[in-house]
């Protein structure tokens, strides 16, 4: 049997809330198996899956992001499915994770939350929740913009700054005046419809 120069294939082994990063020795035969050459084991190499977020990954995994970033949707790179863990040791470090939730380390958000930690030092927040505004790309996001009609389904998010609970009443000074009309949709949504 014809057999192939030596190569080198990451390994890794999840034991709790740790991995254990081993390069292997591996020769690769002409059927296109890799063995180990110390055990005899064949081993496939590793596939990698790149993630945007964990339910790309399959249900025991979630999505690790190397620069800490939580993706492309905050400026970071794309993450790859990961394992999670069985159990975890005792975490005290306090930290949040990328869905906005504080869980005490990287073990809890992988294991409960299938979610990698943010790395950025943002404070836990979870994004606001958003509400409709017609012809809009995305919904305004409650309590921080208002939806902006200068025409029947012509939609702009515009950001206000007068605090949560947006009002018409509240947030006057920062709308647009009459003609324009304010409505008010729902707590912390407002639409200001202009002729």
């Amino acid at each position: 049997m014809l057999v192939t120069p030596v190569t080198s294939y990451l390994l890794v082994v999840a034991s709790g809330c740790s991995y254990d990063w081993t390069f292997v020795e591996v020769v690769a035969r002409e059927a296109g198996d890799a063995t180990n050459e110390a055990t005899g084991d064949e081993i496939s190499p590793p596939i990698t899956i790149e993630c945007k977020a964990s339910d790309a990954c399959a249900v025991d995994e979630y999505c690790f992001f190397s620069d800490g970033r939580c993706g492309p949707v905050n400026g970071g790179a794309l993450g790859v499915c990961r394992p999670t863990a069985q159990a975890c040791a005792e975490e005290t470090i306090g930290a949040c994770d990328c869905l906005g939730n504080a869980v005490k380390g990287s073990c809890e958000a992988a294991t409960s939350q299938r979610a990698d930690l943010d790395r950025t030092g943002n404070a836990c927040a979870k994004p606001s929740p958003t509400y409709a505004c017609p012809g809009a790309l995305e919904g305004c996001k409650q309590d921080v913009e208002f939806c902006y009609l200068s025409r029947p389904g012509t939609g702009v998010c515009k950001p206000v700054s007068c605090g949560a609970g947006l009002t018409c009443a509240l947030c006057a000074a920062e709308l647009p005046p009459p003609p324009c009309t304010c409505k008010e949709l729902a707590p912390g949504a407002v639409q200001v419809e202009c002729p």
